[in-house]
């Protein structure tokens, strides 16, 4: 076994992280992953000495993350070899990891024929169940994977095709997209219970009003905050309450939210398919409110999205779409402080931590 405490000066991240920062990064070997990240000098520290420990105890932390942990590679490796036998496909190789993050791990497969994909989401997501249910329900729009152990949180995904966002389509594209996630969402809204009991996070308007209070006073958050930015907290309370209940007033199902289809995560149909996207990667998906799908649209993409849901006020639509596009950041926030609460050791992770609080600094400004 080896492992390898990675320390890397900051200089452009797909996330933000304070200038002059250092990420640390402690992996157990170029398969396994990565196992803590932190940008504090005292979370470094802390991650350090733990790892340190555990790896003189020979133990692997009891909330780790899956691909980090002890053994799970040659273990993730045979089944993979077994699976794709029953295909009739031959692994050619090892499985190469080209991306982990704290959302989920995707690792390519190469086999006799093409290439495979394995994915991997943590206890705060399952891409995997929500794959597999939407693609029964909407075929057209999810595409069945090869295979799917909903339970452990894997799937393996065949390649579709190359992938593209919704910024990166023209302007019949985007309004096509739109169509497409309309179809989604009517189709998620009847198998809600099942998605929810796969471990898709619930963030209706209605809970996460109620749930103010208690993320307002967590131990989590103050922790992060300064004294003037706490004091704020009462007042941004209000404004949440308010703009959580017109959203709750505006009835629409509850539906599963992508979230994360403005950069990627959509393919293009094939001509002889027709027109359209299916969608993938549900890593960053929750139920909730569907305007939460669309608070990035234009009014003129907004009206094809109405059109399909059947609403009639288009400018109280666009009115209340702003308020969304601002409570995405409340949504980000009880996401990240879930994320917090699933760290190792049950200590919080550093980086969930700094993105809770950054949530919640952008809503107070």
């Amino acid at each position: 076994m080896i492992r390898a405490i990675l320390v890397a000066q900051c200089h452009e991240k797909s996330q933000r992280v304070p200038s002059g920062c250092s990420w640390v990064a402690i992996t157990n070997d170029h398969r396994a992953g990565v196992v803590h990240v932190s940008h504090s000098e005292k979370g470094a520290e802390q991650a350090i000495r733990r790892e340190l420990e555990q790896t003189i105890a020979n133990v692997s932390p009891p909330r780790r993350v899956p691909w980090a942990s002890m053994g799970w590679y040659p273990e993730t490796l045979r089944k993979v070899r077994e699976i794709l036998h029953g295909h009739n496909l031959h692994v050619m190789g090892e499985l190469v990891q080209i991306r982990a993050s704290s959302r989920g791990a995707v690792l390519r497969i190469k086999t006799n024929e093409s290439d495979y994909y394995l994915k991997c989401s943590t206890s705060t997501s399952n891409d995997a169940g929500v794959t597999s249910i939407m693609s029964r329900v909407a075929p057209d729009l999810v595409a069945k994977p090869l295979f799917a152990d909903v339970e452990r949180r894997q799937m393996i995904l065949v390649d579709h095709g190359d992938e593209t966002g919704f910024c990166g389509l023209d302007g019949e594209g985007r309004k096509q997209v739109v169509r497409d996630l309309a179809r989604l969402h009517r189709a998620s809204a009847k198998v809600l219970p099942d998605l929810l009991k796969v471990g898709l996070p619930s963030y209706s308007p209605l809970w996460m009003r109620e749930n103010l209070n208690s993320l307002f006073q967590c131990k989590e958050l103050l922790s992060v905050l300064e004294t003037e930015q706490i004091q704020k907290l009462s007042s941004l309370k209000v404004k949440l309450q308010d703009d959580l209940t017109e959203l709750v007033d505006w009835e629409m199902p509850i539906c599963l939210v992508h979230n994360d289809t403005s950069d990627g995560n959509l393919i293009r149909k094939n001509a002889d398919e027709g027109p359209g996207v299916r969608f993938f990667d549900f890593d960053s998906s929750f139920a909730g409110h569907p305007l939460f799908d669309v608070d990035w649209c234009s009014r003129e993409t907004l009206e094809v999205y109405a059109q399909e849901m059947d609403i009639a006020d288009i400018d109280g639509l666009v009115r209340l779409n702003r308020k969304v596009f601002d409570l995405e950041w409340l949504v980000q926030a009880y996401r990240y402080l879930d994320m917090a609460r699933e760290a190792e050791d049950g200590a919080p992770r550093e980086d969930a931590l700094h993105w809770l609080g950054d949530s919640v600094r952008t809503l107070l400004w």
